[in-house]
């Protein structure tokens, strides 16, 4: 298993303005890559760019809302106005919602299926023809351990993390004959923004932004279709549904989180 050669690489980041997004941007950066910043925030892009190009890193900031139909056409634009070529695509961005689903937003959660999947599928399609015409490449999708099962209180959330993961590991299975690597990488709760805006709190042990990186990274390095990050506890809720029927898995599942009132 040969590790990925990641000098002179350029790789493009969703996300990156916050968590494990900026992990990825950073530790790219350390290992050769020219990083393209991509998210909302603005600022935090452009504060982050900045402390990569302090430590002699290439950096491009790229403001993009992933919610919307026209920010990946935005983005192959930024990308081809800088002649630029995504080498490495990490799909990082995504967010999600928590509580009864009778009580949530519907268009917030459409802006998070739009984020969470739609704009994962588009940004494969702008990027991966071209790694392939290479004959190189690495897409990185940020899935979660709650992809694993069905999550009541969290139903949006987990099902499209469950896309991510099938969709990734699908493609890893298509593209490894183009000689383009796929990870789903699938962490447990993270120190992140996360909760703070699906509304809930974080169960169990919290894993940094770093590990979870290092270990996506490490994953890549072996041609790996998906990693669990985090330790043990979070590989063990992974299996769950293999031991059980999935509708005590999703009873389970809707227990552990139902909101205490």
């Amino acid at each position: 298993m040969s590790s990925f050669d990641y000098t002179g690489k350029t790789a493009l980041v969703t996300g990156a303005s916050a968590g494990i997004g900026v992990e990825f941007a950073q530790q790219l950066a350390a290992r050769g890559c020219t990083v393209v910043l991509v998210a909302r925030r603005k600022d935090r892009l452009d504060e982050l760019a900045s402390k990569l190009l302090e430590g002699n890193m290439k950096a491009f900031v790229c403001e993009a809302d992933l919610s919307k139909v026209e920010a990946v056409k935005e983005i192959r634009s930024f990308v081809d106005a800088n002649n630029l070529k995504v080498d490495i695509l990490v799909n990082n961005a995504g967010f999600g919602t928590y509580g009864p689903f009778l009580e949530q937003n519907a268009e917030r959660e459409l802006e998070e299926v739009a984020v969470n999947i739609t704009a994962v599928v588009a940004l494969c399609h702008e990027f991966i023809p071209l790694m392939a015409k290479r004959g190189h490449g690495a897409v990185i999708n940020v899935a979660s351990v709650a992809g694993f099962q069905p999550l009541g209180f969290m139903a949006v959330y987990a099902a499209t993390k469950a896309f991510v993961l099938s969709f990734s590991e699908a493609l890893w299975a298509e593209l490894t004959p183009h000689r383009i690597r796929v990870l789903a990488v699938c962490p447990g709760p993270v120190q992140t923004e996360f909760f703070k805006i699906a509304g809930s709190r974080a169960k169990g042990a919290v894993e940094t932004p770093s590990h979870c990186v290092q270990m996506a990274l490490h994953a890549l390095d072996k041609k790996r279709s998906f990693v669990v990050t985090g330790g043990i506890a979070n590989s063990v809720l992974t299996e769950v549904s293999r031991f059980t029927s999935r509708g005590v898995a999703a009873r389970a599942g809707a227990l552990a989180l139902k909101p205490k009132r």
